[in-house]
């Protein structure tokens, strides 16, 4: 099937125009927007150490860096109220870029302020990208500027000093990012919470910054309140320089990862958004009108634990034998796709193809190379070499009676899933699996450890780069909880980052997928590609959503 790409983003090297018509709230009252992410609790709103969407759609709304997301006229999925979005600039008032020395010159705007009154300036900015890449912060995204910005992946290393990144304020309005390779979506990845200003002087040597009273904000809104497990309260940043033509006065966020409560309150009125909805109550929802879904930037995927499943036919067979066509149709039911490939289709080529659509079922490729016997285009075919590689193994010492842990964050959508895949492999393969499910504040650290055999992860990226997911992977990978390594991987994607975008480089992008699902791999098991779904009270207008962060912002909201 003929995957549809999203949108290409556009640069747009002007301020913001606004495109939103009158409001119908009154000029007395408070408009305020009730919203429930289907996230709980965040681990942490440090934007350094943001690892989904749970932080970043809160963020994004009380942080700028120094490009920004701002909506278009141009409606997203299939809701027309909805805006697209594009790229323009943010805190930054123009950037030059030259070639030779790959050298980013940016000129911050003049009346950029913290909500505190105090200026932003260019080396808060130096602060913050020093801070992300040095080692002692341990943030998950480290490795974010390897190599992209001069000496990022030495400092990551710890094989240099911080200070030593390639980026500098030569004074208060001039930021200078010196490259290590060209990097077509640098401008795209400023956009990243991790690259956002920090005030050094508010952070150092006070563990509750992050609180509302003492969190520094330098976007539209700022933290007022936050009930700890229950929400967080936003309010208009008086100090914003595009204060003027903001939305609502107030945005509270509902920290509640359960779909059915989300669902009930938005029934009732008490919420104006939610995304995320149980899946039986999808097809009642479409047809009432009431859901709305979005393309997205993701794909969900499995950890298959090489210390637990030493044996690479073991690994394989659990790919095989997950039906990802019944989960995408019966249990996800929100135009999400069955994974082919880790790429999701959000993502292109060099030459704008659909990621899936040009390198083909690469999760199958090498295994029907090795067994042409087997017809892997169906999933009878899949199940019949599944079960012939587990009895293999058990033949060479596969232990049949292991039972396997799931691990999965909170939500009754995982749940839904963790069932689908329980059933599969206990149907196709006989193997038992118990499923173990974790609140999501503490779900990354807790598999970080490594311990389990099966654990589940959604990943969107902020640009548009298969690299992005490569760089999860492998000896240096930011997110390798399978304990997977393989030498030859590590050095495609460290030569990938050094080539310019272009065919050559995407046979050098091909090849190190294809590594990941050969008898040396099988450590990830890609399951769909989200997209993204919610509900929207109909009288909201202006919210807009940009595709590749996969998150809404209601900043220019309208009532």
């Amino acid at each position: 099937m003929k995957r549809k790409a999203l949108a290409t983003f556009f640069i747009a090297c002007g301020c913001l125009a606004m495109v939103l018509g009158g409001t119908n709230v009154r000029a007395d009252e408070e408009f305020t927007i009730d919203a429930a992410t289907g996230y709980s609790e965040p681990h942490s709103m440090d934007p350094t150490l943001t690892t989904g969407g749970d932080q970043y759609e809160i963020i994004v709304h009380m942080e700028e860096g120094l490009m920004k997301f701002a909506p278009t006229t141009e409606a997203v999925g299939t809701n027309p109220e909805e805006m697209a979005a594009e790229i323009v600039l943010g805190q930054a008032e123009s950037y030059e870029y030259d070639e030779d020395t790959l050298t980013y010159t940016f000129h911050l705007r003049d009346d950029i302020v913290w909500n505190d009154g105090t200026p932003v300036t260019a080396d808060q900015f130096v602060y913050a990208w020093q801070r992300l890449v040095d080692p002692n912060t341990a943030s998950s995204n480290g490795s974010l500027l390897n190599a992209i910005v001069k000496n990022a992946a030495a400092i990551n290393a710890g094989e240099m000093d911080p200070s030593e990144l390639g980026v500098e304020a030569p004074d208060d309005k001039t930021l200078v990012v010196t490259l290590e390779n060209s990097c077509a979506y640098f401008l795209e990845l400023t956009c990243s919470s991790q690259l956002m200003p920090l005030r050094q002087d508010v952070i150092e040597g006070n563990d509750t910054w992050t609180e509302a009273g003492t969190y520094c904000a330098n976007g539209p809104y700022v933290m007022t309140e936050w009930v700890h497990d229950s929400y967080i309260t936003l309010e208009k940043n008086e100090k914003y320089y595009d204060y003027e033509n903001l939305g609502p006065d107030k945005i509270t966020f509902h920290l509640s990862d359960s779909q059915t409560s989300n669902l009930a309150a938005y029934q009732s009125g008490d919420y104006d958004f939610i995304s995320g909805v149980p899946a039986d109550q999808i097809e009642a929802l479409e047809a009432s009108g009431d859901l709305f879904v979005n393309p997205r930037c993701n794909c969900t995927y499995l950890y298959l634990n090489v210390d637990s499943m030493t044996d690479w036919r073991v690994r394989a067979a659990v790919l095989l034998a997950i039906d990802r066509d019944n989960i995408v149709e019966n249990v996800t039911q929100d135009g999400s796709t069955a994974a082919i490939s880790l790429i999701p289709e959000a993502i292109t080529t060099s030459e704008g193809e659909s990621w899936p659509d040009a390198v083909g079922e690469v999760m199958y490729s090498w295994l029907q190379e090795q067994y042409p016997d087997y017809d892997l285009s169906d999933y009878v075919g899949r199940c019949e070499l599944a079960q012939q590689l587990y009895q293999e193994a058990v033949d060479d010492g596969w232990n049949p009676d292991t039972s396997m842990d799931y691990q999965y964050n909170t939500s009754d959508t995982n749940k839904a899933i963790a069932e689908a895949v329980q059933s599969d492999l206990s149907n196709v393969l006989g193997i038992n699996v118990t499923l173990n499910n974790i609140d999501s504040a503490g779900y990354t650290q807790t598999i970080s450890q490594g311990g389990f055999y099966i654990a589940r992860l959604g990943y969107g990226l902020s640009y548009n780069d298969a690299i992005g997911y490569f760089n999860l992977f492998g000896s240096n990978g930011s997110f390798e909880y399978s304990g997977w390594s393989n030498e030859k991987y590590d050095e495609l994607v460290a030569q990938a980052h050094t080539m310019k975008a272009g065919t050559e480089r995407d046979k050098v992008l091909e090849e190190i997928e294809a590594i990941m699902f050969t008898d040396e791999g099988f450590s990830i098991c890609p399951l769909y590609d989200g997209s993204y779904t919610y509900c929207m009270d109909s009288t909201l207008k202006g919210v807009f959503y940009p595709a590749i962060e996969g998150v809404t912002i209601f900043s220019y909201a309208e009532k």
